[in-house]
Parts: C-alpha cells; structure tokens; sequence
C-alpha cells in the first residue's frame, strides 16, 4: 500500500504541487471570493463547471489533486454564499431637479427617514391607547361578569346509578 502511495507522488509535475499549494494557502487563509465572480460561483451553471472540474481532475490528473479540488470547491461555494448575502443592497440612480425643485442630500434624507420613523412610533403609541371594535363589540355583546346568577329549579327527578365497583374504566 505504501509504495503505491509513494508512486504516485514520485508521478506528480511541477505544475500539480503548484496547484496543490494554491489550494492549501486557499483552505487555509480565509481569502474571500471577489464580487463580480460570486454571482457566477453560485448559479447552476457555476456549480455544474465546478462538478465538470472535480470529474475532469479525477480521471486526468493526481487524485490528491482532485480530492483537494472538491475541499477547494466547496469552500468557493460556501465563501461565495457569504459575500452574496453580505453585500447590502443598494438603488443607485440619478434624479434630476423640476424647474421649482431642489435636490435634497442623502444626508438630510436620512435624518428625515428617522424622524419620520418617531412619528410613525409615537402614532402607534397613540392608537394602543384607543379602544378598538373589535373590543367595543365585545364588550357589548359578552355576556361574562354582566350575567344574572345562575338560578336552580327544583324538580321531583331523581337520577338513578348503579353501583360500579369493580368495572373497568373503559
């Protein structure tokens, strides 16, 4: 076993080691993937060319190598997942002012948006305060605490039970 593990490494070129420590410094440093390949990285066309590697490494080259490849992808496609979701998506465009019309900064929109947000809280403050329909119709139609007590009539039935000791609880 040993001396066919030995051969092949003794069958490896000079062009496979240097990919091999590509692939080490890339599992080991957390180098992030770039913006503009994510996208390609993690649609189905990007995963079905990373599967066409892996084969493609697997028959042709030194299985050391393929089997790095396939540590290689997954961390390509797990890094590329995190820079897809963590970039912040963002509407850039132009607006061009009215005749009569000023264009406000980005800045000033912002503190409007948070001023806005307060009003928008203290106007819900104000409504939980408020009685609601649905609690007005409850509160008319519900007949619990406004009821008369419960009045008994005396009747000359008598309800009759046997005696069950020793059956069963089915």
């Amino acid at each position: 076993m040993a001396p066919k593990f030995l051969s092949k490494l003794k069958n490896v070129s000079i062009l496979e080691i240097f990919v091999i420590a590509v692939f080490i410094v890339y599992l080991i440093f957390p180098i992030a993937t770039p913006l503009f390949v994510a996208p390609y990285v993690e649609s189905a066309l990007g995963m079905i060319v990373l599967f066409c590697i892996v084969v493609f490494l697997f028959i042709y080259s030194n299985p050391i190598l393929a089997v790095l490849f396939v540590f290689v992808a997954y961390e390509l496609l797990r890094r590329s997942t995190k820079v897809i979701t963590a970039t912040p998506k963002v509407n850039n465009y132009v607006k061009y002012a009215q005749p009569n019309e000023r264009i406000v900064d980005v800045e000033v929109q912002k503190q409007s948006v948070v001023v806005d947000q307060i009003n928008a809280n203290t106007a819900l403050v104000s409504l939980d305060n408020q009685t609601t329909l649905e609690e007005v119709v409850v509160s008319q139609m519900a007949p619990i605490g406004k009821s008369e007590p419960t009045a008994y009539i005396a009747s000359s039935f008598k309800p009759v039970a046997t005696n069950i000791q020793g059956a069963s609880l089915i």
